[in-house]
C-alpha cells in the first residue's frame, strides 16, 4: 500500500494532537514527568549498551556462568522452569563436572536463576514469535535493560517516600551515578535485575501500609521473590524491611496496617527463599538470615492481634531481646552461627577479613576507601550528608526507613568494595531528599523577599537568581562526574566523564582483563584467541587447571573441564590448586595427576620495558606490576595455601629519567620462587619474549644487568614436566600447556 504525500504530512500534525489530548487529560506537570522518565529509562539504556561499538560479548565473570544456566534452561524449553525448582524436593542432583572437576557442581543446588530464566524465558518468547535472535545477545542485554527499569521504580519509591521531585532527582541520578552503572553494563551480572525489583518491593509495601491495600503487599512480596531468585545479596532488603519493623515497633509507631503489610510481603518473599534450591526450607526458616524476618513476623502479628501490647514499650522491648537471645543461643547450639556465609561476615566484621584469604583476594571484596566512594557519587556524597540530617529531625516512619536504609547501605559499602552498587539507590534517594529540601528553603526566602519588593519593579533579580541555583544545584552532582578521568597519555590525553569511561569500555574477555580503555582497536585480544584455540584444539575430555578466575571463561566458552571457577564454591580444591603452582615441579605434576588434569593455562599482562619511555630496551619484560596477571595473584596464592608470600616476590625498581624510580615486583632470589612451577610457566622463553629485565644477562650484551634495574638477579629454568603447545596472540600473554606424565616423557 503507498502513503500519499497528504497522509505523510499529516503525520506531525497528528502527532502534536495527541500530544495536546494526553497534556490535557494528564495533566501539564504529569506529562512532563512522563517525558523525563523516559529521557531517563533511555539515557540509562544507551549509557549501558555503549559497548557494543566492539560488539555483544558479555563481561566480567559471573554472566558467563548465568549464560550457562540460561543455555540449560532454554534447552529443555518451558519446562526447565519447572525443572529448576523440581531440585527443592530431591534428595540430590546430578553434578555438573565442567565445573570443579572430578567432583563437579550440582547446578541447581548451587546457583540462582532468577536472571537465567529471564533470559530464557525471552529467548523463547522471541523464538515463539519468528524473531531470529541468539539466546547470548539475549541474555548480554537482560541486566543493561533490566538495571535502567530502576529508574522508573525508583522514581515510584521516591515519590512515595518523599514527593515526586525526589523522585525525578533519584530518577536521573541513578540513570548516571558510576557505581551503579559500572555493575549494570551490556553483558553484566544480576544486579541488574535484582535492584530495580528490589525498590520495587520497598514502594510497594509503603503503598500497602498507606492504603490498606493486600494487593500491593501482594506485589511487594513477589517482588522480593524477584530479588531473592536473582541475588545473593537478597539477605540485606529481606533484613532491613524485618529490621525497619522492630524499630518503629520500639518507636511505640507499628499500627496494624504496617504490621499487616509486613506479613503478606515477608510470607511470600519467605516462600520464595524456601522454593529456591539453592536455599529451601532450612536457609527460609531455621538460618542466621531467618532470624530477624522470623521476630519481625512475631512482632507483627502481635501488632495485628494484641494492638496494645505491641504499644507498651518495654514489654516490647523484653520480648524481642529474649526472642533474639534465645535464637543466637539455640543457633550457636546446632551450629547456624557456623554456616554463615563467609562473603556476609567479611560484611558484618571487617576485621575478620584477614583470617579469609579467599575473600580478600577478590578486588570487588576489599574495603574502599573514602576517596573511592566520593569518586563513584562526586558532589551528591554532600547531599547525602544533608539528607541525613533532615531525615533525623522527625522521626516518621517513612524517614525512620530511609535513614536505616542509609546508614546500613553505607556501612555495607565502606566493608566491601562491590557494595558500593547497593549504596546507590539509597544515596541518590536521600542525597535528592537533600537537594529538594535546601533548594524548597532557598527559594521560599527568595520569594519572601520578592514579595517586598514593589510590582512596578518587575521580577526583578531574584527570579533569575532563582532559575541559576536551581539548575545549578540539579547539575552540580552529575557535573561532579564528568571532569574526573583523564584518558590517555602525552598531547591526546583529555578528561572526560566517569560514567563515559564505564559505559565506553570493551568487555574484560575482549581486553583481557584490561579496564579503563576508552579507546580500543583490539590489540589485546589474547584470551579470545586463546578461548577458541582450546575449543578447537583440546581433547574433548580434556581437564584444566587454572587460577580460579578464569574459569567460567574456559568452562563455558570451550566446554572443557576445569578444576575452579569464580564460584570458589570449594575452597580446598583451591588451595591444592595454589600449592601445586607454588610447588616444585614433581609435587605440582603429582597433585595435577591426582586430579586427571591434562592442561594448565596460565595468564600474564607482560609490560616491556618501553612503557616506560625506554623505547631502546624494548625487548626485556616484566610481570605486570599492578598485579593482575598470575604473577601478582601468586600473593594470593601463597597466602591460601598457607605459605610466605615474601618467598616468592620480591620488591625492585627501574630508574627513569630524572632521578626518578619506578617500583616493581619481580620473584624472589629464594629457592621456593626459583621451583615455583607457576613462575616457570609464566617466565618461559617464547618467540614473543626472549628477555626478562630481572634475569642476569648473556655474556653477548657486555654487561652483567641492565644499568636501569635495581633488584634482585633471578634466572627461571624452563619447565620439564609441561610443554607449550599454544602462546596467545597478539602478545603471548596467555600460555596453554600440556602436562607431560612419566608415560609421555616428562
Amino acid at each position: 500500500m503507498r502513503l500519499s504525500l497528504a497522509a505523510v504530512k499529516s503525520v506531525p500534525e497528528a502527532l502534536r494532537r495527541l500530544g495536546v489530548a494526553v497534556v490535557e487529560r494528564a495533566g501539564r506537570r504529569e506529562a512532563l514527568i512522563a517525558v523525563v522518565l523516559a529521557l531517563n529509562f533511555t539515557v540509562a539504556v544507551m549509557l549501558r549498551v555503549m559497548p557494543m561499538r566492539w560488539g555483544v560479548y558479555l563481561t566480567e565473570f559471573d554472566p558467563y556462568y548465568e549464560y550457562y544456566l540460561a543455555r540449560e534452561i532454554a534447552r529443555r524449553g518451558w519446562s526447565g522452569i519447572a525443572w529448576w525448582f523440581q531440585r527443592t524436593f530431591e534428595a540430590n542432583g546430578p553434578r555438573d563436572t565442567l565445573f570443579w572437576y572430578p567432583y563437579g557442581r550440582d547446578l541447581r543446588a548451587t546457583s540462582q536463576p532468577g536472571t537465567a530464566i529471564t533470559s530464557a524465558a525471552i529467548y523463547m518468547i522471541l523464538r515463539s514469535l519468528g524473531i531470529a535472535v541468539d539466546l547470548y545477545t539475549v541474555h548480554a542485554f537482560v541486566p543493561a535493560v533490566g538495571a535502567a527499569l530502576a529508574t522508573l521504580t525508583i522514581y515510584l519509591f521516591g515519590k512515595r517516600m518523599w514527593g515526586w521531585k525526589v523522585g525525578l532527582l533519584s530518577s536521573f541520578y541513578i540513570a548516571i551515578t558510576p557505581a551503579y552503572l559500572s555493575r549494570t553494563m551490556l553483558g553484566g551480572k544480576h544486579e541488574g535485575l535484582a535492584i530495580p525489583f528490589m525498590l520495587l518491593a520497598m514502594y510497594a509495601y509503603f503503598k500497602s501500609a498507606e492504603e490498606r491495600s493486600m494487593m500491593w503487599a501482594l506485589v511487594s512480596g513477589v517482588a522480593m521473590g524477584i530479588v531473592v531468585l536473582s541475588w545473593g545479596g537478597f539477605i540485606y532488603p529481606w533484613n532491613l524491611m524485618a529490621l525497619f519493623i522492630l524499630v518503629i515497633a520500639l518507636l511505640g509507631r507499628l499500627d496494624g496496617s504496617m504490621a499487616l503489610s509486613y506479613v503478606v510481603m515477608n510470607a511470600i518473599a519467605t516462600a520464595f527463599v524456601a522454593i529456591t534450591p539453592r536455599f529451601g526450607p532450612r536457609i527460609a526458616f531455621t538460618s542466621v538470615s531467618a532470624l530477624m524476618p522470623a521476630l519481625a513476623t512475631l512482632v507483627s502479628v502481635v501488632a495485628v492481634v494484641r494492638p496494645k501490647l505491641v504499644s507498651e514499650r518495654k514489654t516490647l522491648l523484653a520480648i524481642i531481646v529474649l526472642a533474639l537471645g534465645a535464637a543466637g543461643v539455640a543457633a550457636w547450639q546446632v551450629g547456624l552461627l557456623k554456616s554463615v556465609a563467609s562473603r556476609i561476615m567479611a560484611v558484618v566484621l571487617p576485621q575478620l577479613r584477614k583470617q579469609m584469604p579467599i575473600i580478600e583476594s577478590v578486588g570487588e571484596h576489599r574495603i574502599p576507601s573514602w576517596a573511592m566512594l566520593y569518586d563513584d557519587y562526586q558532589a551528591l556524597v554532600f547531599f547525602f550528608a544533608f539528607g541525613i540530617y533532615y531525615l533525623l529531625r522527625k522521626l516518621t516512619p517513612k524517614r525512620v526507613f530511609l535513614t536505616l536504609f542509609a546508614l546500613t547501605s553505607l556501612y555495607g559499602a565502606m566493608s566491601l568494595a562491590r557494595l558500593t552498587l547497593l549504596l546507590s539507590p539509597a544515596l541518590v534517594t536521600v542525597s535528592s531528599i537533600g537537594l529538594v529540601t535546601a533548594l524548597e528553603r532557598i527559594v521560599s526566602s527568595f520569594k519572601a523577599a520578592g514579595e517586598r519588593k514593589k510590582a512596578a519593579k518587575g521580577p526583578g533579580r531574584e527570579r533569575y537568581v532563582v532559575a541559576a541555583l536551581l539548575i545549578l544545584a540539579v547539575l552540580t552532582p552529575s557535573l561532579g562526574m564528568v571532569v574526573v578521568e583523564r584518558v590517555g597519555y602525552g598531547r591526546g590525553a583529555r578528561l572526560v566523564s566517569l560514567s563515559v569511561v564505564y559505559s565506553h569500555q570493551p568487555s574484560l574477555i575482549l581486553t583481557s582483563s584490561l579496564s579503563g580503555l576508552v579507546e580500543y582497536k583490539y590489540e589485546y585480544v589474547d584470551w579470545l584467541s586463546a578461548l577458541e584455540w582450546m575449543r578447537e584444539n583440546l581433547p574433548e575430555n580434556a581437564v584444566v587447571v587454572c587460577w580460579w578466575d578464569y574459569g567460567y571463561w574456559i568452562s563455558v566458552n570451550t566446554n572443557r573441564s576445569t578444576l575452579a571457577d569464580n564460584g570458589t564454591i570449594n575452597v580446598t580444591q583451591i588451595r591444592m590448586i595454589a600449592k601445586a603452582f607454588l610447588s616444585p615441579e614433581e609435587e605440582a605434576v603429582e597433585i595435577f595427576r591426582r586430579y586427571n588434569v591434562t592442561h594448565v593455562v596460565v595468564f600474564e599482562r607482560f609490560r616491556s620495558l618501553a612503557d616506560f619511555g625506554l623505547s631502546s630496551l624494548a625487548m626485556f619484560y616484566l610481570p605486570d606490576w599492578v598485579g593482575h596477571g598470575d604473577f601478582g595473584k601468586s600473593y594470593w596464592m601463597a597466602r591460601i595455601a598457607g605459605l610466605d608470600p615474601s618467598r616468592y616476590h620480591a620488591t625492585a625498581y627501574i630508574k627513569l629519567t630524572g632521578g626518578f624510580k619506578f617500583r616493581v615486583l619481580v620473584p624472589a632470589n629464594t629457592p621456593e620462587a626459583l621451583n615455583a612451577t607457576l613462575y616457570k610457566l609464566i617466565f618461559v622463553k617464547t618467540s614473543k619474549r626472549r628477555y626478562f629485565a630481572f634475569e642476569r644477562l648473556p655474556p653477548y650484551f657486555g654487561y652483567v644487568k641492565l644499568p636501569v634495574y635495581d633488584g634482585p638477579l633471578v634466572s627461571i629454568e624452563s619447565p620439564k614436566h609441561f610443554k607449550l603447545v599454544y602462546e596467545s596472540e597478539p602478545n603471548g600473554w596467555v600460555l596453554v600447556f600440556k602436562v607431560l606424565y612419566e608415560s609421555e616423557g616428562g
